[in-house]
């Protein structure tokens, strides 16, 4: 006698399951690794916009024998700030070096460029136009201890030295290794 026992082809309910939930921790993994590598980009993109108005308004200078003023603000501050915690308002959130644009640069950097939510942008000039210091406060992201983020003796370090203070007391006090800064000589200690 003969049993006629057909064979059928395909995956069970469990084989199923098991490749579902691999492709699911899989991509969860790969999601982590790109989110983190999204974060760095943009700060290394608001990095290079910052260097870009640096280079700007070292042009300017070149051309009119000093740095450009700040423009007159509705935010009422001598250091004009680019995104104010009060984002109801619009009128804070114009160009803080408006003389640069469109002669020497196309647009300034946004704090819509950086990861980090809490970013503002700043710019204080002196009086005479003898010195410029442009900050990018808060814009680093993905630092969860100072040691991740900018450090006293980084290139965009807010704080030198040098300078007759202590750092340590800044970085004590502020998201120091969350900011960017450059600046012109006579700048570096604002």
């Amino acid at each position: 006698m003969k049993h006629a026992f057909s064979k059928q082809k395909g995956f069970t309910l469990i084989e199923m399951l098991v490749v579902i939930s691999i492709i699911g921790i899989l991509s969860a993994v790969l999601y982590a690794s790109f989110g983190e590598a999204r974060v760095t980009a943009r700060n290394r993109s608001l990095q290079a916009e910052i260097r870009e108005v640096q280079l700007s308004l070292e042009l300017y200078k070149a051309q009119n024998g000093r740095y450009p003023e700040v423009p007159s603000s509705p935010c009422g501050s001598d250091t004009f700030v680019g995104r104010k915690a009060d984002s109801t308002n619009a009128a804070c959130v114009t160009a803080y070096i408006a003389n640069l644009i469109p002669d020497y640069i196309s647009e300034l950097p946004s704090h819509q460029l950086s990861a980090n939510a809490n970013c503002n942008i700043s710019y204080q000039v002196a009086n005479d136009g003898s010195w410029y210091k442009l900050t990018a406060e808060r814009c680093h992201a993905g630092a969860t201890t100072a040691a991740e983020g900018v450090q006293v003796g980084d290139e965009f370090a807010r704080c030198l030295n040098s300078c007759g203070i202590s750092c340590t007391s800044i970085v004590a006090t502020e998201a120091f290794y969350e900011s960017y800064a450059v600046y012109s000589a006579g700048g570096e200690c604002q």
